[in-house]
């Protein structure tokens, strides 16, 4: 089974933790669940209930999606690290459930790499020149430091 989705955002608040309201899009399952409106994702609700990603590449959401109409009715949610489920039914008829869930075998993979901020990117060489400067000092004898 392969599952694609994507999310863009921005880091508002610079903690290096991308969260639900710093997202500007969201898709998973073949479904949209940004904006948040009704029929926003083709099915009655989609719902982006939970997110967050890291610069360490740790992703966490939880997503809800419903339909119904006269001829039967469905729910599915994901939570990553967790599951994938589908419940249904049909009237009349049976009702369903399906679960696929994330195992150790289950690969997570995301295409392209995360850009960093252009700010950190900015603040790259500036640290290097300060870490090169200290290290530079360290490296000199105690007595020139004094002469100094």
């Amino acid at each position: 089974m392969k599952v694609s989705g994507y999310f863009s955002g921005r880091d508002a608040d610079g903690d290096g933790l991308l969260e639900l309201s710093e997202l500007t899009a969201f898709g998973w399952d073949n479904r949209d669940y940004l904006p948040d409106e009704p029929w926003a994702c083709g099915v009655i609700r989609c719902t982006l209930e939970k997110f967050s990603y890291s610069a360490t590449g740790q992703l966490h959401f939880t997503t809800l999606w419903q339909y119904s109409d006269e001829r039967g009715m469905s729910v599915g949610s994901t939570t990553s690290g967790s599951e994938i489920r589908y419940t249904g039914l049909l009237y009349p008829g049976p009702a369903f459930t399906s679960a696929d869930l994330w195992t150790d075998q289950t690969r997570f993979q995301i295409n392209p790499p995360p850009v960093p901020e252009p700010g950190s990117a900015a603040l790259l060489f500036p640290g290097l020149m300060a870490v090169g400067a200290l290290l530079a000092r360290r490296r000199r004898p105690c007595e020139a430091r004094r002469a100094g």
